[in-house]
């Protein structure tokens, strides 16, 4: 029995050895822009440790970015099984895929999961906002904009978006001062700015002619 044992131990830390060496290679891979390679060497991570969420994690993001969004979704899903500490982060981004297939319902259900598992996740109100916007749930999308950069003051992509959506409204006030904020992440958002004060000297110039 004690030979069994032994044994089995010295299985589990090889296999937990190489699992290491194939996830440390398919994170080469990947900065080297070789995701072919990167996803061979995530699943044989996950063939000597099935439980390594680390290695799920990295292969669903490959799958991801090279839009193969139906296997990044099964990775994701299978990640969320096997690795409750990673649950919420994997939900989110299993979201964000449903959303890039068109998905909405899935989606939102997700975000609001996470959100429900940590009201404060910027990223789930973001990822809210922008499924709202585009069914054309403004103010819903508002306020969830809105709440992202309130859990968030560094939100940078909410605080473009809610300067683009007050601009439209002709809330220029409220547009400066995110337009503002977002400048120091989005160039783009400097030629919003100049737009949106060319409205408020505009709009201060006809105050004052009448």
């Amino acid at each position: 029995l004690l030979v069994i044992t032994l044994t089995l131990a010295l299985t589990c830390a090889c296999n937990s050895s190489r699992a290491e060496r194939h996830y440390k290679r398919g994170v080469r891979s990947m900065l080297k822009g070789k995701p072919a390679k990167a996803v061979e060497e995530f699943s044989k991570a996950i063939r000597y440790n099935p439980n390594y969420g680390q290695a799920f994690f990295q292969l669903a993001s490959v799958y991801e970015s090279e839009g193969l969004l139906e296997k990044a979704c099964g990775i994701y899903q299978e990640l969320m099984r096997i690795d409750p500490a990673m649950q919420t982060e994997a939900e989110c981004r299993l979201a964000k895929v449903y959303s890039r297939l068109g998905k909405w319902q899935e989606a939102v259900a997700c975000f609001n999961r996470v959100i429900d598992a940590n009201p404060a996740h910027a990223d789930a109100h973001y990822g809210l906002a922008t499924i709202y916007r585009q069914c054309n749930e403004n103010e819903m999308a508002l306020r969830a904009y809105q709440k992202a950069v309130e859990c968030n003051a560094q939100h940078f992509e909410a605080h473009y978006a809610l300067a683009v959506m007050y601009y439209i409204d002709g809330k220029f006030s409220h547009a400066r001062t995110h337009a503002a904020l977002a400048t120091e992440r989005f160039p783009s958002a400097f030629k919003l700015l100049a737009l949106i004060e060319e409205e408020l000297a505009r709009s201060t110039g006809a105050h004052a002619a009448s």
